[in-house]
């Protein structure tokens, strides 16, 4: 596949989600070209599929949406779990040009019927719940739910790259960065993710002095050779009331 390809793949870290139908799953593009990208996600979905991916844009850095076609899945125990993607709508349509009212044909904004009025599985006291009338209204946050996160756990903010400390049981802690968050789990990327199933301490400072640190299980992980390997953490329990409070404090200030 890779000696068709007309534009070269450039490797990322960029948090995404991928659109089928009522279903949506979280992903991270791990590389990425003008027309196609690579995304590590478990979604089990089939080649030839049409698909909507969300993502932020590598040059612009706006939330785009683009139509994509599964080129290839790479399934369990075949190489690194996730989806090859064909980009109908190519980065250049989503990079309006300079002053121009038509700059992209998808939408350079991200849309509030994306994220989460579909394909949700809601947690007791946590996603999102319709209006009789059409609308919606986001019910309040049980921080600190112990199912954790699905890869349906749509309800997510981008956390902006936040640095963080990850210690695994009888191991040094590892810096990393925090991709995004929700009520109930978030995705991170480290040198030394942690073991899919296996508990992991998260430990992040914020810029008020206060610290969040958390019990977390890795819920996924993709292993590219090389560089950051992201992975998915499901919210086990906070060390104190003060660090749920906190994590619910940030949550409020990046979704403003």
């Amino acid at each position: 596949m890779d000696n068709r390809r007309r534009h070269p793949r450039q490797q990322s870290l960029i948090s995404a989600h991928v659109r089928y139908g009522k279903r949506i799953y979280e992903g991270t593009i791990v590389d990425i070209s003008e027309d196609g990208c690579f995304v590590a996600t478990a979604a089990p979905i089939e080649r030839d599929t049409a698909i909507q991916l969300r993502f932020r844009h590598p040059r612009t850095e706006e939330m785009v949406k683009s139509r994509a076609v599964v080129a290839r899945r790479v399934r369990p125990g075949a190489g690194r779990l996730g989806l090859g993607l064909r980009l109908i709508d190519t980065l250049g349509r989503l990079e309006p040009a300079a002053g121009s009212p038509h700059a992209s044909t998808s939408g350079t904004r991200p849309h509030p019927g994306f994220d989460s009025r579909v394909g949700t599985r809601a947690a007791s006291g946590a996603g999102s719940a319709r209006r009789p009338g059409g609308g919606q209204k986001r019910r309040q946050a049980k921080v600190g739910d112990r199912r954790g996160a699905a890869n349906e756990d749509t309800d997510r903010v981008d956390a902006g790259r936040r640095r963080v400390r990850i210690q695994q049981a009888g191991g040094v802690p590892t810096m990393g960065v925090l991709l995004n968050m929700s009520e109930r789990g978030f995705s991170a990327a480290s040198e030394r993710a942690p073991p899919v199933g296996k508990p992991f301490r998260l430990e992040i400072d914020l810029e008020d002095s206060r610290k969040i640190t958390m019990a977390a299980k890795c819920t996924w992980r993709s292993d590219v050779p090389g560089g950051l390997r992201s992975f998915g953490g499901a919210l086990l329990q906070f060390s104190t009331h003060e660090a749920a409070v906190a994590w619910a404090d940030l949550l409020t200030a990046l979704r403003r």
